[in-house]
Protein backbone atom coordinates (compact mmCIF):
# COMPACT_ATOMS: atom_id res chain seq x y z
CA UNK A 1 0.00 0.00 0.00
CA UNK A 2 1.59 3.36 -1.01
CA UNK A 3 2.05 5.39 2.05
CA UNK A 4 2.27 9.03 1.83
CA UNK A 5 6.07 9.27 3.01
CA UNK A 6 6.40 7.34 -0.21
CA UNK A 7 4.39 9.17 -2.92
CA UNK A 8 7.34 10.91 -4.08
CA UNK A 9 9.29 7.28 -5.14
CA UNK A 10 6.18 6.38 -6.63
CA UNK A 11 5.77 9.36 -8.41
CA UNK A 12 9.73 9.61 -9.77
CA UNK A 13 10.49 8.77 -12.86
CA UNK A 14 12.83 6.49 -11.20
CA UNK A 15 10.28 4.12 -10.26
CA UNK A 16 8.32 4.67 -13.31
CA UNK A 17 11.52 3.33 -15.59
CA UNK A 18 11.68 0.26 -13.54
CA UNK A 19 8.39 -0.65 -13.27
CA UNK A 20 8.04 -0.53 -16.85
CA UNK A 21 11.24 -2.82 -16.94
CA UNK A 22 9.49 -5.49 -14.51
CA UNK A 23 6.84 -5.51 -16.24
CA UNK A 24 8.55 -6.37 -20.03
CA UNK A 25 10.83 -9.03 -17.75
CA UNK A 26 7.62 -10.67 -16.19
CA UNK A 27 5.94 -10.27 -19.95
CA UNK A 28 3.18 -8.45 -18.49
CA UNK A 29 2.09 -11.79 -17.10
CA UNK A 30 0.54 -11.86 -13.16
CA UNK A 31 3.07 -13.74 -11.23
CA UNK A 32 -0.29 -15.70 -9.34
CA UNK A 33 -3.15 -15.90 -12.10
CA UNK A 34 -1.35 -15.78 -15.43
CA UNK A 35 -3.50 -13.18 -16.65
CA UNK A 36 -2.27 -9.54 -17.82
CA UNK A 37 0.02 -7.72 -15.39
CA UNK A 38 -0.93 -3.90 -14.96
CA UNK A 39 1.29 -3.53 -11.48
CA UNK A 40 4.36 -4.27 -9.73
CA UNK A 41 4.06 -5.50 -6.37
CA UNK A 42 6.99 -4.90 -3.61
CA UNK A 43 7.48 -8.28 -1.71
CA UNK A 44 9.02 -6.69 1.03
CA UNK A 45 6.61 -3.64 1.94
CA UNK A 46 8.60 -0.09 1.70
CA UNK A 47 8.24 1.35 4.38
CA UNK A 48 9.97 4.54 6.45
CA UNK A 49 12.95 2.60 7.48
CA UNK A 50 13.82 0.56 4.08
CA UNK A 51 12.75 3.30 1.51
CA UNK A 52 16.18 4.28 0.87
CA UNK A 53 16.76 0.41 0.44
CA UNK A 54 17.36 -0.19 -3.32
CA UNK A 55 17.42 -3.63 -3.02
CA UNK A 56 13.72 -3.25 -1.10
CA UNK A 57 12.49 -0.55 -3.74
CA UNK A 58 13.77 -1.23 -7.16
CA UNK A 59 15.26 -4.70 -6.36
CA UNK A 60 13.98 -7.39 -9.08
CA UNK A 61 14.15 -9.91 -6.41
CA UNK A 62 11.44 -7.85 -4.54
CA UNK A 63 9.31 -7.07 -8.00
CA UNK A 64 6.90 -8.81 -9.18
CA UNK A 65 4.13 -8.08 -11.84
CA UNK A 66 0.39 -8.52 -10.93
CA UNK A 67 -2.79 -8.07 -12.05
CA UNK A 68 -5.13 -5.40 -10.48
CA UNK A 69 -7.40 -7.87 -8.74
CA UNK A 70 -4.36 -10.05 -7.66
CA UNK A 71 -2.58 -7.16 -6.46
CA UNK A 72 -5.93 -6.38 -4.53
CA UNK A 73 -6.14 -10.04 -3.12
CA UNK A 74 -2.23 -9.96 -2.12
CA UNK A 75 -2.79 -6.58 -0.07
CA UNK A 76 -5.65 -7.74 1.72
CA UNK A 77 -3.66 -11.20 2.90
CA UNK A 78 -1.34 -8.94 3.98
CA UNK A 79 -3.99 -6.74 5.92
CA UNK A 80 -3.01 -3.48 4.15
CA UNK A 81 -6.35 -2.53 2.55
CA UNK A 82 -9.53 -2.38 4.78
CA UNK A 83 -13.00 -2.89 3.08
CA UNK A 84 -14.06 -0.34 1.05
CA UNK A 85 -11.04 0.71 0.08
CA UNK A 86 -9.07 -0.91 -3.57
CA UNK A 87 -6.26 -0.36 -5.05
CA UNK A 88 -6.53 2.34 -8.19
CA UNK A 89 -5.05 2.16 -11.35
CA UNK A 90 -1.85 3.90 -10.06
CA UNK A 91 -1.51 1.55 -7.38
CA UNK A 92 -3.27 3.82 -4.94
CA UNK A 93 -5.81 3.49 -2.28
CA UNK A 94 -8.79 4.79 -2.80
CA UNK A 95 -12.58 4.28 -1.68
CA UNK A 96 -14.13 1.45 -4.13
Amino acid sequence: MAQVFAKPFYDSAFWQRTRREILRRDNYSCADCGGRADMVHHLVEITQRNITDYNVTIGPDNLISLCHDCHIKRHRSQGDVVDGFVFGEDGQVVRG
